[in-house]
């Protein structure tokens, strides 16, 4: 395991899991205290295989599912995840803010990396990288992430990189960074502060079965927004 995925599962308690859901876009747990999103795998990547446990999952203590995330398998560890962030982003949790967190540095003028591809981002910040899997016209490839990162000021890192295995190397990338993770399925566990993170901008789910049934029936975030909010925090 990585330090990162140490230090979310340490701090994930025994509980009830009340629902698990797989949809095609995100994968959500609901716990006693909160409901937890990780995006799902594309079925076509590598390792991707039938859920081995599927049928028992909702009657699993919390934190065993939790312990999916040291999975090979990238659907379990989509699990694996949903089960932290139901564990971290709690309904009660006094974190909302107006903003997915692509706002998370305000107006900057320096050089900004960004691991993920985000809509609108050309607007916020005129001296900026995006870094893909699967690059497009303009944007870099992972191979180029290192020297990136290392190079900037900032840097905004998708959530999905703690679904894919890339979160703990993005993260060492930019120690030198003020260092952003955003997207539904960010963790708020102030716990990553001290391993170099400065911002964690997720969701928290106001509407567990109405969230349930927008995954359910393919949803996306557009949709989640309605049984959800946004919520950021920062360290110090």
């Amino acid at each position: 395991l990585t330090t990162l995925q140490n230090t979310l599962l340490n701090g994930v308690p025994h509980g009830i899991v009340k629902r698990v859901m797989v949809g095609i876009n995100w994968t959500m747990v609901e716990g006693k205290h909160g409901c937890g999103l990780a995006q799902t795998p594309q079925r076509n990547s590598p390792g991707c295989q039938a859920i081995t446990a599927a049928g028992q999952l909702a009657s699993m203590d919390l934190r065993r599912l939790a312990n999916l995330i040291k999975n090979p398998n990238p659907m379990e560890v989509a699990i694996g995840m949903a089960a932290i962030n139901a564990s971290y982003n709690r309904y009660d949790l006094d974190a909302k803010c107006d903003d997915n967190g692509l706002d998370a540095f305000g107006t900057v003028d320096q050089s900004v990396a960004v691991v993920g591809r985000f809509p609108g981002l050309e607007r916020r910040y005129s001296l900026l990288k995006v870094i893909e899997k699967d690059p497009r016209k303009g944007e870099y490839p992972e191979t180029k992430a290192k020297a990136i990162l290392e190079s900037s000021h900032y840097a905004i890192i998708t959530a999905s990189t703690f679904v894919n295995g890339t979160a703990e190397k993005m993260v060492s990338y930019a120690d030198k960074c003020e260092t952003a993770i955003i997207g539904p399925g960010t963790p708020l566990c102030p716990k990553l502060f001290e391993l170099g993170v400065s911002v964690l901008s997720g969701l928290i789910i106001d509407k567990p079965s109405d969230a349930f049934q927008i995954i359910a029936e393919g949803g996306a975030v557009k949709e989640l927004k309605n049984a959800s909010h946004y919520a950021t925090i920062r360290k110090g």
